[in-house]
C-alpha cells in the first residue's frame, strides 16, 4: 500500500516510499516528481481514467475508487486500487490525494472464480454441490433443464428426491463408503424427474476438500444418457430380431434341404424299381 499526492496547480506528483516501490522505483527523494514516470507506465487502455477522475472531481467533492493497471519496467502488469480524495481550497480543486493498494493477486483470483462460475453455469451437463449429508447447496441451469426442478425448489433438500426406486440399495451403500473416505464414485443409474419421468444418468461424485484436507462438500457431475441407452436397446433389439430371423431362416433351409434330399432319394428308388 502506498500514498501519493498530485498537486494540480504545479502538476507535480509525489509519493511515499511504498508508492515508489509499487511503481518500480528506488526511493531517493521524497519530493521527487513522479508524474512523468507515472504517465509512462500507466496501461495505455487506462489513460481515459485520468481524464475521468479530474473532470469528475471538479464537480463532486467525494472520494473515488478506481482500478488502474501499471506496466512495470520488467513488463509485469500490476493492478492498483486507487482510493482518491479531492482537495479543495475556496471551492477550487487544487490537488488529489490517494492511497494505492496492489490487488493484482486478488483480482486474478476473482477472475478465475468468475471463469469457473461461468463454466459451471454454461456447462451442458448437470452440476450439483451438496453438504456432507447430501443436502443440495447448488445446482446449475443444466440440472434444472434435465430434472425440471428449479434451484429454489431443491435447495436444502436431500438428493433422495431424485431416486427412481429402480436402483439397488447396494449402489447407494457403495457410493457413501467411497466418497466418505475421499474417493471418486462413478456409475450409471435411473433417476426420476420432477414430473415422475424416469431417465438414465451417468454420474460421477467426488469430494471437495478444504486447505487442510478435510472434506467439506460433494460435487456431482451428471449427464443424461437416456437417448444413448435407448439407442443401445434398439440395437440390442435389432440384433436379437436378426438372430431370430437367421435362426428361423436356417431352420427353413434345413427343412427344404431335408425335403429335397427325401425327394431325390425317392426318385432314385423309383427309377431303380
Amino acid at each position: 500500500m502506498g500514498s501519493w499526492e498530485h498537486d494540480l496547480i504545479s502538476n507535480r506528483l509525489t509519493g511515499s516510499r511504498n508508492y515508489h516501490k509499487m511503481l518500480g522505483l528506488e526511493f531517493t527523494n521524497e519530493s521527487e516528481d513522479l508524474y512523468e514516470h507515472f504517465l509512462k507506465i500507466i496501461h495505455p487502455k487506462d489513460f481515459h481514467i485520468l481524464s475521468y477522475l479530474q473532470e469528475h472531481c471538479f464537480y463532486e467533492n467525494k472520494t473515488e475508487v478506481v482500478n488502474v493497471r501499471i506496466v512495470l519496467p520488467d513488463g509485469q502488469i500490476r493492478i492498483f486500487q486507487n482510493n482518491i480524495v479531492p482537495v479543495f481550497e475556496s471551492d477550487r480543486l487544487v490537488a488529489l490525494r490517494g492511497v494505492n493498494i496492489d490487488i493484482t493477486e486478488q483480482k486474478q483470483k476473482d477472475d478465475m472464480i468468475n471463469r469457473l462460475s461461468n463454466a459451471v453455469t454454461q456447462s451442458p451437463v448437470s452440476v450439483v454441490i451438496t453438504d456432507l449429508n447430501g443436502n443440495i447447496e447448488f445446482v446449475n441451469p443444466a440440472f434444472e433443464k434435465v430434472t425440471g426442478y428449479a434451484f429454489e425448489t431443491v435447495k436444502g433438500k436431500n438428493t433422495r428426491i431424485l431416486k427412481s426406486g429402480l436402483t439397488e440399495q447396494s449402489f447407494y451403500t457403495d457410493l457413501w463408503q467411497k466418497i466418505k473416505v475421499g474417493k471418486i464414485w462413478e456409475t450409471e443409474w435411473l433417476n426420476k424427474k420432477q414430473n415422475g419421468e424416469v431417465y438414465w444418468e451417468a454420474i460421477s461424485i467426488s469430494p471437495i476438500f478444504d486447505n487442510n484436507g478435510n472434506i467439506i462438500n460433494y460435487l456431482a457431475i451428471n449427464q443424461d444418457i437416456t437417448q444413448k441407452k435407448n439407442f443401445e436397446q434398439e440395437i440390442m433389439d435389432l440384433n436379437l430380431n436378426l438372430e431370430k430371423k437367421i435362426q428361423t431362416r436356417t431352420q427353413e433351409l434345413e427343412k427344404v434341404n431335408s425335403d429335397l434330399l427325401t425327394e431325390i432319394t425317392e426318385r432314385i428308388r423309383v427309377e431303380q424299381a
